[in-house]
C-alpha cells in the first residue's frame, strides 16, 4: 500500500507542477538564458552590448526565479498534503510512503510521471 500511496504523491505532485505552469516557465527561463548565451558569443557584438545583454538577462532571471518557487512550493505543499490525508485515513504512514519516494522502483516511476507531463506541456505551448 505505502507503494500506491507514494506514487500517488508523486502523480499529485505533477500534476500540480503542471497546472501551476512551472513548465512553460522553465521554458521562458531556458529561452533568456540561451539567449544571453548566443549573444555571449556573438562575434559580432562589441563587449559593452555584451555586458547589457548579460545583466539584463541576470534581472529577467532573478525576477523569474520568484514566480518558480513560488509554483514549485505550491506543487510541494499539494504533495504533502496528499501525504497527510493518506496518513489521517489510515492508508499510508507519511514516513513509510516518503521512504518508498526514494526507492528506485518509485524513482523511474516518478521518472516517467514528470515526463509525460512536460510532454503535455509541450502541446499546449
Amino acid at each position: 500500500m505505502r507503494q500506491i500511496a507514494a506514487a500517488l504523491i508523486c502523480v499529485v505532485f505533477a500534476v500540480a507542477f503542471h497546472f501551476a505552469e512551472a513548465v512553460t516557465l522553465s521554458r521562458k527561463i531556458m529561452r533568456t538564458a540561451r539567449s544571453a548565451t548566443t549573444k555571449l558569443f556573438d562575434s559580432g557584438v562589441s563587449d559593452i552590448e555584451k555586458e547589457r545583454a548579460s545583466q539584463r538577462a541576470a534581472f529577467d532571471l532573478l525576477l523569474l526565479l520568484g514566480p518558480l518557487l513560488v509554483r514549485l512550493a505550491v506543487a510541494v505543499a499539494l504533495a504533502g498534503a496528499a501525504a497527510w490525508i493518506l496518513e489521517i485515513a489510515g492508508i499510508a504512514p507519511i514516513t513509510a510512503a516518503l521512504a518508498e519516494l526514494t526507492s528506485w522502483p518509485l524513482i523511474a516511476f516518478a521518472t516517467v510521471v514528470m515526463a509525460a507531463f512536460f510532454v503535455w506541456g509541450r502541446r499546449g505551448a
